[in-house]
């Protein structure tokens, strides 16, 4: 609870929100990587979000809706939310597929921050001979949808 009034409620996929409404609804990795690959449980998150989740949003054209995760499958919530409607999209694949250029406006003043094609998210962290090297462990298509958000096959130019 807040001073103000405010509290936050947190549940499962497939968790009873009756009777509850929110300004923010914020799921965050609504399936875990194992489950990835089973359509029903894949399905059962998604039928989840259409039938419980998204009507509970107290104004439909103020609220919002917030999706965390990492990418796992074509269909996984984010592949079916984006099916049936435009959503803004914030991704940062582990190896840029293009330039990027972002500008961040905070209270701590603005920062820009650059990256180029090919180049690491957090080379001090993983550099690209260790991204290249957890491709080969994981496969192709677990590293695309993991580490570089976009569940296809890939390869890392090592």
């Amino acid at each position: 609870m807040t001073p103000a009034g405010g509290y936050r409620m947190a549940t499962s996929v497939g968790g009873v929100l009756t009777g509850r409404g929110a300004d923010f609804l914020i799921i965050d990795d609504p399936i875990k990587p194992n489950e990835a690959l089973s359509d029903s449980l894949r399905r059962n998150a998604n039928d989840w979000y259409d039938h419980t989740l998204y009507s509970r949003l107290n104004d439909k054209r103020t609220g919002c809706i917030i999706i965390i995760m990492q990418r796992l499958h074509e269909d996984d919530l984010v592949g079916h939310v984006l099916e049936r409607e435009e959503w803004e999209v914030l991704s940062f694949p582990a190896i840029a597929e293009q330039d990027e250029d972002y500008q961040i406006d905070s209270i701590y003043g603005r920062r820009r921050f650059t990256r180029r094609t090919g180049e690491a998210l957090h080379h001090e962290r993983e550099p690209l001979d260790v991204l290249a090297r957890i491709c080969a462990t994981i496969g192709e298509y677990s590293f695309a949808g993991q580490y570089q958000q976009a569940p296809r096959r890939w390869t890392v130019a090592s």
